[in-house]
């Protein structure tokens, strides 16, 4: 096949690849909703792939021309440090993920600074991400109005993404690049030119403004400030000094006038949406409890980085490390809720990100990574600088992808789309763009790869290909036995749980934390070692998981294996110091620990273990009670009497402490005329202890003292 032919196709398949992956419906399970990014994740990653395949196939007999830019080299430098990051990673498996991730973004920059080097490619490229956009806005769109139900959502109106604030983020990436394309129309009527733009951005503005996701709308107002700001520059000042009084430009913001004003007169349930979500923005403006939970994990970021400065966790490492961290962080709540420590809603729960991508990258890469990082981001928009050097049409298409590109690193601010793949190949797409459009120094002397090495580049391409097809592949077998696993858990199958639970993981071995379903089944059918094995293995993969050590410490427990399940439990109060279901459990666990000492006669065993327990669990009444029966039991009348008092101090109508204060004292500490005080007291709260032998004794000799009738509990 001619060398052109290939050339065609691979272009074509890069312009087509990333709206195929965005519009393609996501499959989930309804309680996974943050799966939805697979099916996406693996278009792009084979897909790029197969480009890449295509991409050296057409070079094999003319060997290839590298193309040069200032932005290449820190963009293969920050990837080599995600990668290299893998070696110092707790969990590998999440590691793995991102690596690919960014690993496709960089065949991603390649492809299109090689591929699509001319302005006329890119244009073409660019207009096909904004016109998916579109696609995405007007979905959306349809399910927000009309309830749309045939592609799956979890989080609704959420177009092909599953979650409405990943699709209003992408939309976001998207809206500007109408601008450059409007400037690139050529000759045509003024309202066919309006059509074609103004309506794809009307759909997509509107469609934001509908999903209420803040992020979204932040990162939409500072690209239109942006722009505003770029267009009255440009209007005013010329690189000849001159006054500019272009046409296009009051078009364009007629075009946003418009824009504006079509939004303001929508249907009623826009309006009514609209109005309901600024009245939220303004009143979540401060600090509440809403706004808490995301500040404490940027806070557990913090001494993260504090903890491992240079080299950070490990990519995809956060969310393993964040548990060990987020419990140590204590906020004020609202004024409507009080002056309270600032708590997970629930024992286990744990955010999967930062929702600060800069944050994330810090604490998973380390001050180089971040470093890296940065000057990526510097020679990515270094192009601002060579604007005025363009033709006005350049011009405008430069910044249109310079102000989408800022789109990402604003939302990247407050969500996470860096750890995302369609994110990463727009942020790639991007660099690659302004790469082109404006003609990068180097680019004139491009790097020249020989022939006979093309074969090479093929070969491990088609390598590459095979292996990350493989694996998408067996993750998405991986998830789907995983999600069997959980619903025959909910119906109460539990054989069927752990079967499919166990073939989950032999698809990924690496994914340990597939394995859950099958701990947890095996735990409900008493199979006890079976389920502590498990969670060992679950907690090497995420040793702060504190829903594994709870399973694991219940399954110790069960075995009679005490001393192990201390350890289990003292391990998750090392993640949850406050966990009231963690005291509780280790409460009990000394309690059977004190159980087991007094049957072999070590009182004073049986005396430290229900002090623990007390301690843990300062509430418990029959801990603080069991403390004066052990010293008792030891001998220690004079400790048990003073543990039984402090006692009543917070149980006073406890009869049984009362009795056992009247006993002690009668026939053990000689003070008789207490013994009787607290007999009747005890009478008092329980007459039933009238018949007890130490009860009668007490009268027989509170009779024989006084010389009268015995008191008789009314």
């Amino acid at each position: 096949m001619d060398s052109c032919v290939f050339a065609r196709l691979e272009r074509y398949l890069l312009y087509c690849l990333v709206p195929i992956a965005v519009l393609t419906p996501p499959f989930w399970h309804h309680d996974h909703g943050y799966s939805a990014d697979l099916q996406m994740t693996a278009v792009v990653q084979t897909g790029v792939l197969a480009v890449l395949v295509l991409f050296f196939v057409g070079r094999l007999r003319s060997g290839l021309l590298v193309a040069r830019s200032s932005i290449s080299l820190p963009f293969v430098a920050f990837v080599s440090w995600v990668a290299l990051s893998l070696f110092w990673a707790h969990n590998r498996y999440e590691a793995t993920v991102q690596v690919m991730q960014w690993g496709a973004g960089l065949i991603f920059f390649f492809l299109v600074a090689n591929a699509l080097r001319s302005q006329c490619h890119t244009v073409t490229l660019l207009a096909y991400l904004f016109y998916t956009g579109f696609a995405v806005a007007l979905i959306g769109l349809c399910q927000f109005r009309f309830g749309l139900t045939w592609i799956p959502q979890h989080i609704p109106p959420a177009a092909s993404f599953g979650n409405k604030n990943m699709a209003a983020h992408f939309v976001v990436f998207t809206i500007p690049l109408g601008l450059g394309i409007y400037s690139r129309l050529g000759s045509g009527s003024r309202f066919w030119r309006y059509g074609v733009i103004g309506v794809p951005i009307v759909c997509q503005v509107v469609y934001v403004v509908c999903t209420r996701t803040r992020a979204a709308w932040i990162a939409l107002f500072i690209e239109a400030t942006l722009i505003f700001a770029w267009l009255i520059c440009s209007r005013v000042i010329r690189k000849d000094g001159a006054v500019s009084r272009k046409p296009r430009f009051v078009e364009t913001v007629c075009l946003l006038f418009a824009i504006v004003i079509i939004v303001s007169l929508g249907g009623s349930r826009i309006n009514e949406k609209l109005i309901g979500t600024i009245q939220t923005t303004v009143r979540e403006a401060g600090i509440n409890h809403d706004a808490n939970p995301r500040i404490r994990w940027w806070l557990a970021s913090v001494r993260m980085i504090v903890d491992r400065p240079v080299k950070g966790v490990g990519v995809g490492n956060w969310y393993v490390q964040y548990p060990f961290y987020g419990d140590r962080i204590r906020l004020p709540a609202s004024s409507d809720t009080g002056d309270i420590a600032l708590r997970d809603p629930s024992e286990y729960t744990a955010p999967l990100r930062a929702h600060n991508d800069y944050l994330q990258i810090m604490v998973e890469l380390g001050v180089v990574g971040f470093a890296l990082f940065s000057l990526l981001l510097v020679y990515t928009c270094r192009p601002l600088t060579q604007v005025r050097k363009v033709r006005p049409e350049s011009a405008i298409l430069i910044i249109s992808v310079l102000v989408s590109f800022a789109g990402i690193l604003i939302t990247a601010i407050f969500s996470f789309p860096l750890q995302l793949m369609i994110p990463v190949a727009v942020f790639a797409i991007y660099a690659a763009a302004l790469r082109n459009l404006t003609g990068d120094s180097g680019s004139s002397h491009p790097f020249v790869l020989p022939k006979q090495f093309i074969p090479i580049c093929l070969a491990v391409a088609a390598l590459l290909l095979v292996v990350v097809s493989i694996v998408n592949f067996r993750t998405y077998k991986a998830d789907s036995h995983y999600y069997r696993a959980y619903d025959a858990m909910q119906a109460g199958d539990l054989t069927a749980s752990i079967s499919e639970a166990r073939i989950a993981h032999q698809y990924r071995p690496d994914h340990d934390l597939l394995l859950h379903g099958f701990g947890f089944g095996s735990l409900q059918l008493s199979d006890y070692p079976q389920a502590a094995e498990v969670f060992v293995k679950i907690l090497e993969s995420y040793p702060y998981m504190a829903s594994a050590l709870d399973h694991l410490s219940t399954a110790y427990l069960k075995m009679n294996q005490l001393d192990a399940a201390v350890d289990a439990i003292e391990s998750w109060l090392g993640i949850r110091p406050d966990s009231r279901r963690a005291r509780e459990k280790i409460a009990q666990v000394y309690s059977e620990i004190a159980k087991k000492r007094s049957n072999e006669g070590d009182w004073d065993g049986t005396l430290e273990a229900f002090k623990i327990a007390s301690e843990y669990l300062p509430g418990k009444f029959s801990y603080h009670y069991n403390v004066g029966t052990s010293a008792f039991k030891a001998g220690r009348h004079q400790e048990a009497r003073e543990v039984w008092l402090d006692v009543l101090t917070h149980w006073p109508q406890s009869s049984v402490v009362h009795n056992s204060l009247a006993i002690l004292n009668f026939r053990y500490l000689d003070n008789k005329s207490v013994a009787v005080e607290h007999m009747k007291e005890a009478l008092k709260l329980d007459p039933n202890l009238e018949s007890t032998p130490a009860t009668r004794a007490i009268r027989e000799y509170e009779a024989s003292r006084q010389k009268i009738e015995p008191y008789t509990a009314r």
